[in-house]
């Protein structure tokens, strides 16, 4: 049974065609929170979830994967935002992506 998950893309990296280390490069995001994705997390393998939307990964005509850890679930009738904290003591920002 799978489990649909709506995700932002979080973090940079590669889009692979099997999971993990048994796949092979086909695309790459850059995770500026503006990257939605729909994935199958009931198929959750090495840390890697498949890509079901946009299926197959854009020209590559290729199934997707992404690292789980580079996504964060998007949960619709929320606020999404960024809080940056510095070292030097300046007051924290904070950034609403979604």
């Amino acid at each position: 049974m799978s489990d649909l998950r709506d995700v932002i893309v979080v973090g940079n990296g590669p889009i692979k065609d099997d999971a993990g280390l048994h796949g092979s490069d086909i695309g790459y995001i850059w995770g500026g929170y503006n990257v939605q994705l729909t994935v199958d997390y009931s198929q959750l393998h090495d840390g890697w979830v498949p890509i079901t939307n946009p299926n197959p990964w854009r020209d590559s005509g290729k199934q997707g994967w992404i690292k789980w850890a580079r996504c964060a679930q998007d949960e619709p009738d929320t606020v999404t935002m960024v809080v940056t904290y510095y070292k030097d003591g300046r007051a924290p920002t904070v950034k609403v992506v979604q």
